[in-house]
């Protein structure tokens, strides 16, 4: 459910800005006025509501999603596809197409940023860096995933764009090449547009993205703070300090959207990436995604349980119906390092080539890099499964691919390389 908000003063303006702190400004006014801007905004909500033909109770609806990032899988849904104001959860997109020009070389981490006269009096929360004034993309970027402010926003759009209204443009087209088909973006801030509007699923989708496309970057987001001018800036991610696990990585608002939050959290079971939009409150917000989040561990341990698979080695053929499974949705299939030496023993070579993408001090490492390298891999990947090889003293763990023959090893390892991802290609063993 979504209300249009209109504030009408007499003798004074009133304004309400995006927050992520309760940002408000406002001209003082007399007492008087106070009444009747409460009471003429009371009746424009109520016109609202009555000329949307919804009750003023259904603005308690809320959308959420919570995805197994690991296999794609929806463990909760609930108005996953229904059209919200992502407010700024929007700067999200905005740091994708960042990225991205970084991973180019288009721009690097000492380009600086200028703020023109739009930017420097851009609605707050702001950064305040003022007209004429310049920061590195790097400050930019962390004041965007940390502080979530609106004048760089302005700022790095007129620099990547030519103008809000073209970079606009540009990150809708991004959003939908990477799968978000209902999300369309009129600026690079999430202040409030009409038709500026996404759903929870689109959002999961660009969390997931934002972590697999920019694993180097994806950090900026589990900032907690930052110092700019000697002032220290701090999150609004309440769940980074509330929530075990938790690694980023945004939240939104404004009151036509309410409380948004787009949520991160790594544990040894897995990765999951919830979304809520239209909280009532913040804490309210936090509340729901956090009892998600527990809900969704529980819900991948007992798929997991269900799931799983003694391994005869990597390479073994595993049938036609679990080859297209593992293409579509990889998984960690965990062995014995001495088992998965040995196994390599009399298989044929074809087929049963394996590739190594780097060997971690933990299993979650380890499995994170499997997977952003079967991110990308595109089509490469198809028919591969993903394995997190322990030693002995289980102090290393080594993040493989097999199911590749050796024309696809060499090919994979190739792609990986030249997306700065070390890779080996490991050719099976004869018995004998």
């Amino acid at each position: 459910m979504e209300f249009s908000h209109a504030t009408f003063a007499t003798g004074g303006l009133s304004r309400h800005y995006d927050r992520e702190g309760d940002m408000r400004k406002s001209n003082l006014v007399s007492p008087f006025s106070i009444n009747i801007i409460g009471a003429l905004a009371l009746l424009a909500t109520i016109l609202t509501t009555i000329m949307a033909g919804v009750s003023p109770a259904s603005a308690q609806h809320y959308a959420s999603i919570v995805v197994d990032a690991d296999t794609g899988r929806v463990l909760h849904e609930k108005n996953a596809d229904k059209r919200y104001h992502p407010a700024s959860l929007t700067k999200m997109m905005t740091l994708y197409m960042v990225f991205d020009a970084l991973e180019e070389g288009r721009i690097d981490l000492d380009t600086k940023i200028q703020f023109s006269r739009k930017a420097a009096r851009s609605e707050c929360v702001c950064l305040h860096v003022g007209r004429g004034k310049s920061i590195p993309l790097e400050t930019a970027i962390l004041a965007l995933a940390v502080k979530s402010a609106n004048d760089v926003a302005v700022a790095v759009a007129e620099h990547m764009g030519g103008s809000v209204k073209g970079f606009a443009k540009q990150m809708t087209a991004r959003a939908r090449a990477i799968g978000m088909s209902k999300t369309t973006f009129r600026n690079a801030s999430g202040l409030e547009h009409w038709r500026q509007l996404s759903t929870a699923r689109d959002m999961a989708t660009l969390g997931i993205r934002l972590q697999t496309d920019f694993p180097q970057y994806y950090d900026y987001f589990s900032r907690t703070h930052f110092m700019f001018r000697g002032k220290r800036h701090k999150t609004h991610n309440n769940l980074l300090s509330q929530f075990e696990g938790t690694d980023g990585i945004k939240t939104g608002y404004i009151r036509r959207a309410r409380f948004n939050l787009v949520s991160s959290v790594t544990r040894p079971e897995g990765r999951l990436v919830g979304v809520v939009l239209g909280g009532a409150k913040a804490r309210i917000r936090d509340r729901i995604m956090k009892r998600l989040l527990t809900e969704g561990y529980e819900k991948l341990e007992a798929i997991n349980a269900r799931r799983h698979l003694v391994a005869e080695g990597p390479g073994r053929a595993m049938g036609a119906r679990l080859e297209a499974a593992l293409a579509k949705n990889p998984f960690v299939n965990e062995i014995p390092q001495g088992d998965a030496d040995g196994a390599m023993a009399g298989i044929e070579p074809k087929g049963n080539w394996i590739i190594q993408v780097g060997a971690f001090g933990s299993r979650e490492r380890a499995r994170k890099a499997a997977q952003i390298a079967v991110s990308k891999l595109g089509g490469l990947s198809d028919g591969t499964g993903i394995l997190v090889v322990p030693s002995k003293s289980k102090k290393l763990y080594r993040a493989r691919l097999d199911g590749l023959d050796k024309k696809g090893a060499y090919k994979a390892c190739k792609v990986l390389k030249k997306a700065r991802i070390d890779c080996l290609e490991i050719q099976p063993r004869r018995a004998g």
